[in-house]
């Protein structure tokens, strides 16, 4: 993780929602793409146009069923980018698990709920559906962002620590 000042770091979170925002609710993209475009912009992801379509299926709460949200998802995904492994490495896959957890728990804290149609209950029909949905958007990118710029050593300490003992 690189290391920014606090002030940086709002710069950056505030970045990754403006950017997700505007491919949402301008350019229509979906909420899982809108997101991850803005994550992966912000944090300079090695993210390829492979990659980007691969999230696609994810809007509308996994392919339009208004299940998980596709922004939560999506933003899932990005910090798999920069967390994840691709050799067995224990610490590693825990670090990446710890803070997956976390960017799960504040997403369901502040939005209150992880399932689309319960964020979303008006359904995909209303005519503020992007300006609506946009809070979600902006939301899993900021925090998504905020969590690969946190860095956390206690955390990563104790991961590894529970990796010692597996």
């Amino acid at each position: 993780m690189r290391q920014v000042t606090d002030q940086e770091k709002l710069k950056y979170v505030k970045r990754a929602a403006a950017l997700a925002r505007h491919r949402f609710v301008v350019e229509n993209f979906n909420c899982a793409e809108s997101t991850f475009w803005g994550i992966s912009q912000t944090m300079g992801l090695p993210v390829d146009e492979l990659m980007i379509r691969a999230v696609t299926p994810l809007g509308g709460g996994i392919g339009d069923t208004r299940a998980t949200c596709g922004a939560l998802l999506a933003a899932v995904l990005a910090l798999g980018v920069e967390l994840g492994r691709t050799e067995l490495d224990t610490p590693r896959k825990l670090v990446a698990y710890d803070r997956t957890r976390a960017l799960y728990e504040r997403f369901v804290a502040e939005a209150g709920s992880d399932i689309c149609r319960v964020l979303n209950e008006l359904g995909f029909e209303r005519p503020d559906l992007y300006s609506y949905c946009a809070r979600f958007v902006t939301l899993a990118a900021g925090l998504a962002v905020d969590i690969l710029l946190t860095g956390d050593p206690e955390a990563d300490r104790k991961a590894y620590d529970r990796s010692v003992q597996i």
